[in-house]
Order: structure tokens, then C-alpha cells, then sequence
């Protein structure tokens, strides 16, 4: 192997090595990454019946959810209200989609998933389970650093 080769695989792994390092004080959106629009309303949101925005530690956004707790690393309960316009809801039988907001996530290697079973959550019916991921070194670990969108039709 050439020396100029050595030199140049040397400076790709110290420059890659960095990035986790300078990246771990700020989002993917950048230290001063700000959300725009109201703090509390999805209500332009007329396609979803519920909306949640959650940026790891609170309800940024929503429509019709008030309540997501964390019962542990990259398990969050977003908890759905008995009523809907006059017609009862089991949080079953809804098909929620969900996805990772990169904004105010951190890293680079982010999950986000709807788990049906639902049973890290205390009333299944009551609760849509969101689990976040990231893989370092290729393998799934459950992760508090993955802001998440779930929107229910």
C-alpha cells in the first residue's frame, strides 16, 4: 500500500470519527433549529383525524392527542381519547402512520415505528405505541434521540 494511500484512508476515518463528536450537542437541524407554526394546533391538518408532532421530550404540535408518555428508552405512548365526535375510538383498529422528523432528531441512522401490540402501553385501546430507533454500528438499538410525526386518518 502506498503511503499516499495510508495518508488518505487516515484523514476519511479521523474526519468521520469527528462527526458524532460535533454532531452530539445539536439536531440534524442545527443548534439554533427552530419549528415553525403554532406550538399546539395540527388543526390545518384536515386529513387526520389525530396529529402529533413530538420532538423527544414534548408534544410540539397536535390535533386531537394531548398526552404522549415515555415509559422507556424509545418507547412512547401516544394516547388517543375514548371519544370522537360523538363515536367511540379503540386505538386497535386504527392504522397510524408514522415517521422520523429529522429537524430535532439526532444522528444520522433513525427509525421510527408503529407497534400494534401496544403492550408497553397501560390500555392498548387507549394508546398508539411508537418505538424509535437508531443503529450504531448496524445493529437496532431503542433510542431517546429520534423526534417523531404520527398522523392517524
Amino acid at each position: 500500500m502506498s503511503a499516499r494511500f495510508l495518508g488518505l484512508a487516515l484523514a476519511a476515518i479521523i474526519a468521520f470519527c469527528g462527526v458524532p463528536a460535533a454532531m452530539a450537542d445539536q439536531t440534524n437541524g442545527g443548534s439554533g433549529a427552530e419549528i415553525a407554526g403554532p406550538a399546539s394546533s395540527f388543526s390545518n391538518v384536515v386529513d387526520a383525524r389525530f396529529a402529533v408532532f413530538y420532538d423527544r421530550s414534548s408534544i410540539v404540535r397536535a390535533k386531537n392527542i394531548n398526552t404522549v408518555t415515555h415509559p422507556s428508552t424509545g418507547i412512547y405512548c401516544v394516547k388517543i381519547p375514548k371519544t370522537l365526535d360523538g363515536k367511540n375510538i379503540n386505538a386497535q383498529r386504527l392504522i397510524p402512520n408514522v415517521t422520523v422528523e429529522w429537524g430535532t432528531s439526532f444522528g444520522l441512522d433513525l427509525l421510527a415505528y408503529y407497534y400494534a401490540n401496544a403492550d408497553s402501553c397501560p390500555k392498548s385501546k387507549r394508546f398508539v405505541e411508537v418505538r424509535t430507533y437508531q443503529f450504531p454500528d448496524g445493529v437496532p438499538e431503542l433510542s431517546d434521540n429520534v423526534s417523531f410525526i404520527v398522523t392517524i386518518p
